[in-house]
């Protein structure tokens, strides 16, 4: 992906791409980023937003980060719009977790048992 830094003002546009923000931190860090009004914030999750807002600044794309085989489209065809826009900084937040039983990876029996466990 190819974007064009820096602008020819004094302001800075700032584009966030926040992974995960459908609630919890994710959800707090896109609006608390709305709030300065030279942010522009791509939100990607698997659940829509709660109160998006109408200002034109955040935008959501259906994204499971856990299917790997559907990123690459979904972060090409969520861009495609950005590109012809000038950004002094481009930023990429990830805040996607899958939380499932903690336990310690001595307990598992099997590979990818452990695997999950880790990741």
């Amino acid at each position: 992906f190819f974007f064009a830094l820096s602008s020819p003002s004094n302001l800075i546009m700032n584009l966030w791409l926040v992974i995960g923000g459908s609630r919890g931190f994710g959800e707090t860090l896109w609006k608390t980023l709305h709030a300065q009004e030279l942010n522009k914030i791509v939100v990607y999750s698997r659940s829509p937003l709660n109160d998006l807002p109408s200002t034109g600044r955040v935008t959501h794309c259906t994204m499971d980060i856990g299917n790997l085989n559907e990123l690459s489209s979904v972060f090409t065809e969520s861009l495609e719009t950005l590109k012809s826009e000038t950004w002094d900084k481009v930023n990429l937040v990830n805040c996607a977790a899958v939380l499932g039983p903690m336990e310690n990876v001595e307990d598992h029996k099997d590979y990818n048992s452990a695997i999950n466990a880790v990741n």
